[in-house]
């Protein structure tokens, strides 16, 4: 595993000048559960600690064919490229200016449930942290990884209700635990109000599917 004060600059530094990217202004933009972002004036790259336990086969192969330049997709920020390299992972996107979620912005949430329904995708961490506005002001999932998953009924309907409690519990400080309870038995009393949110989903799932 990846000692992620030491090693992890060295070994993305070592790759991407081995696939011809440079390393001019490289710096730290955070540490996630699954890697390491860092960013250089033209890319941001996503270095995973241990991509084999991470990132299996399977779940690379999907992230490659429906995350990496997919036009179809508008609700997950695009990969520009993928660096797999023995026990090395990177991610690559092109550097742009994000804006942080801040809450409240229902249409866009809306938009990115549309989009993962009519594309076959589910996002399991569905939190504001993980959106993000781009230039044009269109919000994206930024976090591509593990929780980007195959299309299922339960994980989008969870999906749903994450992505209800972002949008109008923003500000919460337990807003980890409280998607947490998502999964306990029990009612969840934040989800009171959670129909007309469905009904508006439907509507623009309606309208999606009459578009095409």
């Amino acid at each position: 595993m990846i000692n992620i004060q030491v090693e992890c600059p060295k070994i993305l530094a070592r790759s991407l000048v081995s696939y011809g990217y440079t390393t001019e202004n490289l710096k730290l933009l955070g540490n996630g559960s699954e890697g390491a972002v860092y960013s250089t004036n033209t890319h941001i790259f996503k270095i995973f600690f241990d991509c084999r336990k991470t990132i299996s086969e399977e779940k690379l192969a999907f992230i490659s064919k429906n995350f990496r330049a997919n036009e179809k997709i508008s609700g997950v920020r695009q990969l520009s490229d993928i660096i797999t390299d023995h026990d090395v992972l990177i991610f690559i996107t092109p550097y742009e200016s994000y804006t942080p979620y801040r809450g409240g912005d229902v249409e866009n949430v809306l938009a990115i449930l549309v989009d993962a329904k009519h594309n076959d995708y589910i996002y399991t961490n569905f939190h504001p942290k993980n959106l993000m506005y781009d230039t044009s002001h269109k919000l994206r999932i930024i976090d591509v990884g593990r929780s980007l998953e195959s299309y299922n009924e339960n994980g989008y309907g969870n999906m749903i209700r994450r992505a209800f409690l972002s949008t109008y519990f923003f500000q919460r400080s337990d807003l980890v635990d409280l998607m947490s309870s998502l999964h306990r038995p029990g009612e969840v009393r934040e989800l009171i109000g959670i129909d007309k949110f469905l009904e508006k989903l439907s509507s623009k799932l309606q309208s999606k599917i009459e578009e095409n």
